[in-house]
């Protein structure tokens, strides 16, 4: 940009000299008054207001009105604060002395004696203003696209994802940092993604261009290539699509690990490639090495996420799985207690069923009766005496032939044992299904004595018999659990006591408070637990029992349950002398 092509870059209060250089009158902003003047300072103080923009202001003091031109010098830097603009002063020697000692304090670029000011003078303190400006503007707007590239490296370092909007935000960037006549974006494949300044269209012609630049050889540890013959092929078939010549150019790798996933391709002219530094290429490279790093992060995040979610998908179906094998351990404990529990319901339902035959029985005496009556009735109603009498006689032998006070109690007394029969069976059915059914997983506020008398009443029939069942239990103990897999425990370890003792032994189960704990003992008398297996019981699949008649999962089981209810069960048993289990549970379940 030349000093003919820019206008206002100068103006001047006071009287100047007649100028003769074209280019300073053509640059010059006018002044609404010529003279600083008492009356003239209104209006150059609301001129000033406007004049933000401007590069350079000469102010011409002769001292006529001392006052008045310093208030002006004042009010411009002071009350507006106008810090840009480059002032210059040509002063009388009683303001010149005072202008000197507000050199710093003002800002005044330079102060020249009011009788120095002459056309050569002016022409050549403004051309050198000019330059001045022209080396200051460029530092600007350098340095605003640095910070403007920076700001985005620290909003990137915070975001958590970096697409190809955001990269074409830093193509926009580095354009302005390099002053690149054009820079191409490209993706991995060299298809061009984008033009920038961004006013400029895309063609075939620059698709293929972007093409050809693909065939650049790059060493893979580069962060750009800086080319600058001036003769090379890719310059000369990008000089004829920009109508002027490009001389250099700078090819911008966008890298992921050993991966290139895109290219930054700036086509730098003579006047661009004089604006390059040491600096600039040394941020140009620390941009592209953090740009790498945040791709990296995003996408070691990414398998991270993708492992982790891959990871709960897994305990999902793990915990699935256990939960299967929950309930096939309870089926299978169903299934070896199929005997027992018909045979608990079946006492019950035949002594039901045996009560039906007496009561058919008080039924059809009670509707032959009721049928003697209606019959009586109707021959009183009718007025026939002798017919009543007979059916009197009648109803009075079948009374006593039924002996009706003995049939009405004993219809009370079959109805009466028939329910308590019937609420037998209810309750071994409820207690089976609380048992047997797929509990969720969630645990609630129950008494765990509640869960012993349960699993006791379930296997009361395999008990009977084989082993004399002590309970020594308090009337409630409250805790956090499972009801459904804490009951499932239960009946496990006094399956195991059933196995282990003969007939006539002894299962004592106890419960006391210890500490914070409930201390659960099932105990028995049988033939205990052989030292080279006690460390197996809990191995899932691990069984002394014959193929067939264990699935090896119950102490598994179990103490997989009291490790979900962050409890633990101990042991204690000798050869031929029996066998403990110890079961402690929290009284309230931690998160």
């Amino acid at each position: 940009m030349s000093l003919s092509s820019t206008a206002s870059f100068w103006s001047a209060l006071g009287e100047l000299p007649s100028l003769s250089d074209p280019l300073l009158t053509s640059s010059m902003a006018p002044a609404p008054v010529g003279d600083i003047t008492e009356d003239n300072l209104r209006a150059l103080k609301k001129w000033l207001r406007k004049q933000w923009d401007l590069p350079v202001l000469i102010l011409v003091l002769d001292g006529t009105h001392s006052e008045t031109q310093l208030s002006l010098v004042r009010y411009f830097r002071e009350e507006l604060n106008n810090q840009r603009t480059r002032l210059i002063c040509f002063a009388a020697p009683a303001l010149r002395h005072h202008l000197l000692s507000q050199l710093w304090s003002w800002r005044i670029q330079n102060v020249y004696s009011h009788e120095d000011l002459e056309p050569e003078l002016l022409s050549y303190i403004l051309h050198a203003e000019w330059q001045q400006h022209q080396a200051d503007e460029h530092s600007r707007i350098s340095r605003n696209s640095e910070l403007e590239l920076l700001t985005w490296l620290a909003r990137m370092n915070r975001a958590t994802f970096i697409g190809q909007e955001q990269l074409a935000e830093l193509a926009t960037l580095l354009t302005s940092l390099t002053h690149a006549d054009r820079l191409l974006h490209l993706d991995k494949e060299a298809t061009l993604l984008g033009m920038y300044p961004t006013n400029q269209a895309l063609s075939s012609a620059w698709s293929e261009f972007a093409h050809n630049m693909s065939a650049t050889p790059m060493n893979q540890e580069q962060l750009l290539v800086l080319q600058l013959q001036r003769d090379l092929p890719l310059h000369q078939m990008a000089s004829r699509l920009c109508d002027h010549e490009i001389t250099a150019s700078i090819i911008i790798p966008v890298r992921c690990y050993q991966q290139i996933v895109g290219y930054y391709l700036l086509l730098l002219s003579e006047s661009s490639v004089a604006t390059l530094d040491v600096v600039r290429m040394s941020l140009l490279e620390k941009t592209m090495e953090q740009v790498r790093t945040q791709l990296e992060r995003q996408q070691s995040e990414n398998r991270l996420k993708n492992q982790y979610q891959r990871l709960r998908n897994t305990l999902s179906r793990l915990h699935q799985t256990q939960e299967q094998l929950y309930h096939a351990e309870k089926l299978s404990s169903i299934g070896q207690l199929a005997a027992g529990i018909a045979h608990e319901i079946n006492n019950p339902v035949s002594y039901v069923m045996s009560n039906f035959g007496p009561l058919d029985e008080y039924i059809q005496t009670m509707s032959k009766l009721l049928t003697l009556h209606d019959q009586f009735i109707h021959a009183m109603n009718e007025g026939d005496a002798q017919m009543g009498n007979q059916l009197r006689e009648a109803i009075s032998n079948e009374r006593e032939a039924a002996d009706f006070e003995f049939m009405m109690e004993d219809i009370f007394s079959l109805v009466r044992d028939s329910r308590n029969g019937l609420m037998r069976v209810t309750d071994i059915v409820h207690n089976l299904r609380t048992f047997s059914r797929r509990d969720s997983l969630e645990m609630a506020d129950i008494n765990l004595c509640d869960c012993i008398r349960n699993a006791v009443k379930i296997m009361q029939y395999q008990l009977n018999g084989i082993a004399k069942t002590e309970l020594d239990i308090p009337d409630s103990a409250d805790i956090q659990g499972n009801e459904g897999m804490i009951s499932q425990v239960l009946i496990n370890l006094i399956q195991n006591a059933v196995h282990a003792v003969d007939a006539g032994g002894v299962l004592k189960i106890s419960l006391i408070k210890k500490d914070t704990d409930w201390r659960l003992s099932v105990c028995d008398n049988g033939c205990g637990i052989p030292d080279d297996i006690r460390d197996k019981i809990f191995d899932p699949f691990f069984t002394t029992k014959d193929i067939g008649k264990g699935t090896g999962l119950g102490l598994s089981t179990s103490y997989s349950i009291m490790k979900r209810h962050h409890g633990r069960i101990e042991i204690e048993s000798q050869p031929g002398a029996g066998t403990c289990f110890i079961l402690f549970f929290p009284t309230q379940v931690l998160s």
